[in-house]
């Protein structure tokens, strides 16, 4: 893929490159190893190249980089999978490393009245790794009626700037209940919050839950009930942290207390309307009678 960026006198062309391997191999019966490696290259947005200042607000500027270089990402896993009639267990480890990465420095800088404003710049930092354990399980108790899988692991994350090195790590997992009787079908779940890091930035992604109901009329017709986000009166929150910065402690957090505990009916009907057509059905013998001929 090539990529090209041109602005008064400063012109980049990049081309890049992204190669995988893939590798498995059954070392028992009814089990799996895997291995997978890939490279990815990561280049400068427009923003992030133009070197404009945009006044954020009375406190704050954002500011671009010309001098920002494309990156590379190096990624390995290796999964060992086993299976049986009513279990399956996964096991995956993997690892990430970003070479001198793409990441926002944040510094004060003292204007003409000798007050302060905190500049937001892109810069290439050192490095970024994040490694992590997880386990699926899977157990169908009753098959095709009553199905149970959950997951569970640890997220390590280590991000290092040109003058910061930032660590935290996450533990994740959830579960998750199928279960299945005639027409009625019942799915529950629950997930813990995910949160990851890069750079000065913690980013907490959403604590899910919630439970359906279904009920199966005909083949094209279904009504449902369910609740999002149950037992949870704060509703949908997230958000985002900036840690490690000796100049600013932030904090960005969104609340929707609307999704919490919100229960909603649905009807699903698939249906169509026009004209059918139905081609002839056409069928072809082919006999080889060893002449060299097709008849």
């Amino acid at each position: 893929m090539r990529q090209a960026f041109s602005e008064s006198d400063i012109d980049f062309t990049y081309t890049t490159l992204r190669p995988a391997l893939s590798l498995s191999y059954p070392v028992l019966k009814n089990t799996m190893l895997r291995y997978s490696f890939s490279i990815s290259p990561s280049t400068p947005s427009l923003s992030q190249l133009s070197d404009v200042v945009q006044q954020n607000n009375n406190l704050e500027i954002t500011r671009g980089n010309r001098n920002l270089n494309p990156y590379r990402s190096y990624f390995n896993q290796i999964t060992f999978s086993w299976s049986s009639k009513r279990f399956s267990a996964q096991v995956s480890g993997n690892h990430y490393y970003y070479h001198k990465p793409i990441m926002t420095s944040i510094t004060p800088i003292q204007k003409e009245d000798e007050t302060y404003l905190l500049e937001y710049a892109s810069i290439n930092g050192k490095s970024h790794r994040d490694a992590g354990i997880r386990l699926d399980f899977v157990w169908k108790i009753v098959p095709d009626f009553l199905t149970i899988s959950a997951n569970g692991g640890v997220k390590w994350y280590r991000s290092e700037g040109n003058d910061f090195a930032n660590e935290y790590t996450n533990w994740i997992g959830g579960i998750k209940i199928n279960a299945n009787y005639k027409r009625l079908s019942l799915i529950a779940y629950a997930y813990t919050r995910p949160i990851t890091l890069y750079g000065y930035y913690l980013n907490y992604g959403e604590k899910n839950s919630g439970a359906q109901l279904n009920y199966t009329i005909s083949k094209n017709m279904t009504i449902g009930a369910a609740c999002l986000y149950p037992f949870t009166p704060s509703g949908w929150t997230g958000g985002k942290r900036i840690i490690g910065n000796p100049y600013v402690e932030k904090k960005d957090w969104t609340h929707i207390e609307d999704n919490g505990n919100m229960f909603c009916f649905y009807f699903n009907w698939k249906f169509s309307s026009g004209r059918k057509y139905q081609s002839n059905r056409k069928t072809m013998n082919n006999k080889d009678s060893d002449s060299g001929v097709v008849k």
